[in-house]
């Protein structure tokens, strides 16, 4: 990643309708091969998983970058 709060989440959020403010924030999980882009395919199928606390647009916090055990399982079906 770049930069903490920049790269994949934002590119999630730019193009949505968000309030300025998330009550209480929000955890939101984004499935990625590199790290760099989304996985187009199914979630259950990404090497990992990057996990963003969003307080408001402007606060966008990688909290944990989770490994996906079941990435090369057919488990997720």
């Amino acid at each position: 990643m770049r930069r903490e709060g920049r790269g994949l989440g934002e590119r999630v959020l730019r193009n949505r309708s968000v309030k300025n403010k998330v009550r209480g924030g929000a955890l939101i999980a984004i499935p990625t091969d590199d790290g760099e882009t989304i996985f187009p395919g199914m979630l259950g199928r990404a090497q990992q998983f990057y996990i963003f606390e969003v307080e408001s647009v402007e606060s966008i916090k990688l909290k944990e970058k989770r490994a996906n055990p079941y990435a090369k399982t057919i488990q997720h079906l």
